[in-house]
This record gives structure tokens, C-alpha cells and sequence, in this order.
């Protein structure tokens, strides 16, 4: 799609026909979806999309209620990994998943996964801003988003209020004129994103396994010299931004991990008899420092004494 905004309308046709062909829009431009509504015979919907970098952004409006069902059928039919960000206007949005429900607010976001089971209603009056967005884009900054999937994203407060704000400020009518490219403006987005979903998702069992196995592969490899985060990541598969957030969630850094597994080893190396045979400099060097000096600082740090001292309190 290109940045020039393109129109649908269910005026566009014969009012007997418009659910039909409102569900038609949305099943080759957006979302696949089943569409049922109390004005069968005379919908009243519009659609204005434009492309934006990677991504397609839909301007949504509806004055007839809404129930859409992505079930089975909807899932099986799409041909595409694709997500959307909706961005709530105008109106309410109920939304059931999994046998959870979540109520959206004006403001408030929400992705949706096309390979997921969903449905949602809407009032008779609502407007949205939607962002399609394909898995490989997504990934590079949230690898685990299915995590997130169907997660409420308060537009009120924090990194969440910061991204509706972005988002209220994007319009299809008016692509071609913004000031960046829309492949930048679609990265800013998506960073946005990244920090809401940080702040507003809970916890999620994917990502606890996602960060043992962070700290399983850096005990493993631990005692390399020039470990980095970069290295970590590449074994795990995931971004380094990625790497650097899973860190952040569990209240610590990559260094600070690092440190604290390398005097985890020189502990061990001090207390054991062979150990004692080496000196401090040896254990240093073996526990994935350059020296001494920087060994027995991080030592301190931690207890109190110098590495010497301990080897020498202990029995």
C-alpha cells in the first residue's frame, strides 16, 4: 500500500449489502474476521488506509454495533503472520480471549495475532486507529510477543499514555505529509510499543522460561573474557534490546549478572584445596577478569573483604 489514502465505504454499495461488503474490507485489507452487527440490512462503516514504512494504518469508523469473531475458520483462512495495534477513539471495546475478557478504554491499546482465537464487540458509535504489522517486523522488538498478545495497554498512564499520544497523532488522510519517512515514523512506533508492553503487560510464563534460560547460558559461558550482551543473545536467539529488557524486568543488568556469577566462581575457587594453590591473579584470570585489581573491587562489593581475606577466614 502506498502513502496516498484509499477509502471504503459501505455507502459504496446497496444498504442490503453492506455487512457483506464491510466484512469483505476487513478480510483483504486488515483482519479476517466474522462480522455480525443488529444493522444487517443497513450498516453504516468506513475505512481510510494508507501505508506507513512497513507497516498499513487503518482509520476505523463505525456508527452500527459490532461483533466480530475470529475463531477457527478465520485463522485457518489467513495466509499471513500478521498483528494489528489497535488504538481505541471513540467508543468501548469488549474483548474475550482464552476465557479471559478485558474492557478497552478511549485511549487504550491492544495487539492482535492473527494466529490466535479472539472475539470483540463494539457499541454502535466507536472509532480506531489500526496499525497492521507483519510477525518479522514486530519481532526485532518484541521476540516473544505472543506473550503480550490480547494484553490491555493502559493509554493513561506511562510508556502506555506516551504511545496512544503517538498514536492519536497518526492519520492515513495525512501520511504524505509527515516530516520523517514512514519507515522511521513506523520504528518509533514500534519502540513505543516495546516500552508500553514492558510497563503494562504482566509477567508472562514465556517470558520466566525465556529468562532461565538467560541466566542458564551465561553460567555456561560466564568465564569468557569478552562476553557481551551481543554473545548472549545470538546464542539465545533473540535481540540484544530484547536481552537488555528481560534484565531490566528482573531488577538487575548484564553486567551486573555477569559480576555476580564470575565471584560466584572465584568463591569456589578460593575455598576448594587445589584452589589455594593458585593466586588471586590466577583465579582472577580464570574466573573471566583481566586482572587482579578489578577482581578484588567486585569482590569487595560484594563482601566486604578482599579476596585474600576470605580464602583465609575460611576453614
Amino acid at each position: 500500500m502506498t502513502n496516498d489514502p484509499v477509502c471504503w465505504s459501505t455507502g459504496d454499495v446497496a444498504p442490503r449489502k453492506s455487512l457483506e461488503y464491510w466484512n469483505r474490507i476487513f478480510a483483504e485489507n486488515v483482519l479476517r474476521l466474522d462480522i455480525s452487527s443488529h444493522a444487517r440490512s443497513h450498516f453504516v462503516g468506513r475505512v481510510i488506509g494508507a501505508g506507513l514504512g512497513r507497516t498499513q494504518i487503518y482509520f476505523i469508523t463505525a456508527e452500527s454495533d459490532q461483533k466480530a469473531d475470529h475463531g477457527h475458520a478465520c485463522v485457518a483462512q489467513r495466509g499471513d503472520d500478521s498483528l494489528c495495534l489497535i488504538h481505541i477513539r471513540c467508543g468501548g471495546f469488549h474483548f474475550e480471549t482464552q476465557g479471559r475478557s478485558v474492557d478497552l478504554m478511549v485511549g487504550d491499546c491492544m495487539l492482535l495475532d492473527s494466529k490466535q482465537l479472539f472475539r470483540f464487540s463494539l457499541p454502535n458509535s466507536s472509532a480506531a486507529l489500526i496499525v497492521r504489522i507483519t510477525a518479522d517486523w514486530l519481532r526485532r522488538w518484541i521476540p516473544q510477543f505472543e506473550d503480550v498478545a490480547g494484553i490491555r495497554i493502559d493509554g493513561s498512564r506511562g510508556w502506555g499514555q506516551t504511545l496512544s499520544h503517538a498514536l492519536s497523532n497518526v492519520d492515513p488522510m495525512h501520511v504524505a505529509e509527515l516530516a520523517l519517512p514512514g519507515s522511521t515514523v513506523a520504528d518509533q512506533l514500534g519502540g513505543l510499543l516495546t516500552l508500553a508492553v514492558a510497563t503494562n503487560a504482566p509477567p508472562a510464563a514465556g517470558c520466566h522460561r525465556l529468562w532461565q534460560r538467560v541466566r542458564s547460558t551465561m553460567r555456561d559461558i560466564c568465564l569468557t573474557g569478552d562476553l557481551d550482551p551481543g554473545l548472549v543473545a545470538a546464542q539465545i536467539g533473540i535481540s540484544k534490546r530484547y536481552l537488555h529488557k528481560l534484565f531490566a524486568a528482573a531488577g538487575t543488568t548484564f553486567r551486573r549478572e555477569l559480576y555476580d556469577l564470575r565471584i560466584a566462581e572465584g568463591e569456589r575457587l578460593l575455598m576448594l584445596p587445589h584452589g589455594k594453590r593458585l593466586s588471586v591473579t590466577e583465579i582472577a584470570l580464570a574466573c573471566g577478569f583481566y586482572d587482579a585489581s578489578h577482581f578484588a573491587r567486585q569482590f569487595r562489593l560484594r563482601h566486604g573483604s578482599s579476596p585474600g581475606a576470605y580464602r583465609a577466614a575460611s576453614p
